[in-house]
């Protein structure tokens, strides 16, 4: 088991309220081709905190922000989490999240 790995079993899971943020420095991003699979590890607040962070989780909106924001471990990340969002189509329900990297996860 490597650091990465000993972080997923240690951190507290994190089960967001719509309108709730959570603040923290990347410790470990989501890796669908391990044991532990999709999570995202924060350090925040002095707590280790897992949160669901892809898509066959249900997360696919906070799994693309990562990616496409180039998220990488060491950066400070704010996520807020909007509730379910129903789409254009009506078809499909998600979970909306808003994602800030950087000096902006603190303002």
């Amino acid at each position: 088991m490597n650091l990465q790995d000993e972080a997923v079993v240690g951190a507290e899971h994190w089960t967001p309220v719509a309108g709730e943020s959570i603040r923290g420095l990347v410790v470990r991003l989501p890796q669908p081709d391990t044991g532990y699979g999709r999570s995202l590890i924060l350090a925040a607040g002095g707590i280790l905190r897992r949160l669901d962070a892809g898509a066959k989780t249900g997360h696919a909106v906070l799994a693309r922000e990562l990616e496409r924001q180039h998220v990488r471990p060491g950066d400070a990340v704010k996520i807020t989490y909007q509730g379910w969002r129903t789409t254009q189509d009506g078809a499909d329900r998600y979970r909306l999240y808003v994602l800030s990297v950087g000096a902006k996860a603190y303002r």
